[in-house]
């Protein structure tokens, strides 16, 4: 209320100083309230002047809350002056929105304006002096009062840009799958390699090395993982460096670090305004210090503490609080999470809020090859691009484990058919098929019947050992599809009488 009159108090209100605080402390984002227009000293109460001066502060470099201005306020040795963090909190909790922080401002500059008005008529100032007084208050409020209603946005026509060079080609981490300082996202089902994936190409983007015959445009790397335990995202890095030679000593650029069994959220909810955590500023403090060209975050059920159906939760977290260190650091941001039931049914790798999928500039999908042969799919991987903002979406890159990591699939399987295409010769089964058939017939010439090359493969424990029935009519189609592409590649040759195979001579002409 305004308290002036009989107890000679200079107009103020404290309730309008309250709410705008609260409303800043509630929503940070209302912070640009003190860069347009309200100043610390348009606050009336010493202690307010004070909160509103830590939160001017803090908003030059992060994003203010009641925590971060209570560490402000105490580095300064002014917390017991506003009351304490308490006071503090209260001024958050007590507010239930911060949507009306405008017209609570303006109450404040108002009031402002008023006392300094007065103090001016009350010091005789010369009336050249007071009119200029007088245009500037005026103006002030005129500006605040602007904003409140809505002032219009500054845009320039485009013809101005004919006037200026050319922007720069687009900037990409790996080329046409990551974009510069923005947010992609990379889902997979549990158990594909997703955290293995994501530690290999930090690994290359940390040496500016080419990956999966892309482009790379790198620099430093920050990995905050938070399911590996320390060991095995050494396990896994060493794997990765051995199974391309690379030198474990050339990663001074890749920074990782395991965060498992600790509280990572970065963000809560409150009346659907994001709230940042300790954490959050503990990670943008990281990676304002080492400046990473990239920053992968694993994974998302640890870090986002919302709603993942709740497309307003989604959305924040997505573009304020990610998207938010990418536009103050100039990182790019690689969030690892897993799609939903529905997603991982679909072969989509959505599902949950559409804003999972709609608030980030790139989306990728870890999974397994579209095919029924379980075998040949069994080390196999295609990596989808499901959404490119900035690209062409629909890629796929297929990919083999290989030497304790990743390679392009030189011979990827064949995909939406019922069945898969054929192993090659280098496959586990056609090799065993290749030496039962030599074995049985060291001279070429000896015919080896169908059931001979079956029956030990599946004592062997390379088919299965099914006698009758659905199962045993699979392992028949599984081994007949190995002896078909063995001949199409003239290794063996099928007779008719003695019904059969043989192994093919080297001087045997194609047919």
């Amino acid at each position: 209320m305004e308290t002036n009159g009989a107890t000679q108090e200079p107009p103020h209100s404290v309730d309008a100083e309250q709410a705008t605080l609260g409303c800043i402390l509630l929503d940070p984002s209302a912070c640009r309230e003190i860069a347009a227009g309200l100043e610390p000293d348009d606050f009336y109460r010493p202690d307010h002047r004070l909160i509103a001066q830590a939160i001017a502060n803090i908003a030059r470099r992060a994003i203010p809350d009641w925590a971060s201005v209570a560490e402000q306020l105490r580095q300064d040795g002014k917390l017991d002056d506003v009351g304490g963090a308490a006071y503090l909190r209260n001024l958050a909790q007590e507010t239930p929105t911060a949507i009306n922080v405008g017209t609570f401002a303006q109450s404040v500059r108002a009031y402002a304006a008023r006392r300094r008005l007065l103090r001016y008529v009350g010091e005789r100032t010369r009336p050249d002096d007071l009119q200029a007084m007088l245009e500037h208050e005026l103006e002030r409020l005129r500006g605040g009062a602007a904003q409140d209603v809505g002032k219009p946005l500054e845009i320039e026509p485009a013809s101005t840009w004919a006037s200026r060079p050319e922007p720069a080609p687009r900037d990409w981490i790996v080329d046409g799958l990551i974009p510069a300082a923005r947010v992609t996202s990379l889902l997979g089902n549990g158990g594909l390699g997703k955290t293995l994936l994501a530690v290999q190409l930090g690994v290359h983007v940390s040496m500016n090395r080419p990956l999966f015959g892309r482009v790379i445009n790198g620099g430093p790397v920050l990995g905050i993982f938070c399911e590996d335990e320390i060991e095995e995202l050494e396990r896994r890095t060493r794997a990765a460096c051995a199974g391309e030679d690379i030198a474990l000593e050339s990663l001074e650029r890749l920074h990782m670090t395991s965060r498992d069994g600790l509280d990572n959220l970065l963000c809560t909810f409150e009346r659907e305004q994001i709230q940042f955590t300790p954490f959050y500023r503990a990670l943008e403090a990281t990676i304002a210090a080492l400046k990473p060209r990239l920053t992968i975050l694993d994974t998302a059920a640890d870090l986002f503490g919302g709603d993942f159906i709740s497309t307003p939760q989604v959305r924040q977290f997505l573009k304020v609080a990610l998207g938010g260190l990418c536009v103050r650091h100039g990182t790019a941001v690689l969030l690892l999470a897993h799609p939903s039931a529905s997603g991982m049914s679909s072969g989509k790798g959505d599902g949950f809020s559409t804003a999972w999928h709609n608030s980030v500039r790139s989306r990728l999908y870890l999974r397994r090859p579209d095919t029924e042969d379980v075998e040949a799919a069994k080390d196999r991987r295609v990596l989808a691009l499901m959404k490119a903002n900035l690209g062409r979406d629909g890629d796929v890159i297929p990919l083999h484990f290989h030497r304790g990591c990743f390679a392009p699939d030189p011979e990827p399987l064949e995909e939406g058919t019922r069945t898969a295409r054929a192993p090659r010769l280098d496959t586990r089964l056609a090799l065993a098929v290749h030496e039962q058939i030599r074995k049985l017939s060291p001279d070429g010439m000896t015919v080896v019947s169908f059931s001979a090359i079956l029956k030990p493969l599946q004592a062997a424990g390379m088919l299965a050992n099914a006698q009758t029935g659905a199962e045993a009519e699979k392992v028949r189609k599984t081994l007949q599809r190995v002896l078909r592409q063995l001949a199409a590649d003239k290794v063996v040759v099928p007779t008719k009488v003695p019904r059969g195979y043989r192994l093919a001579c080297e001087a045997e002409p194609a047919r």
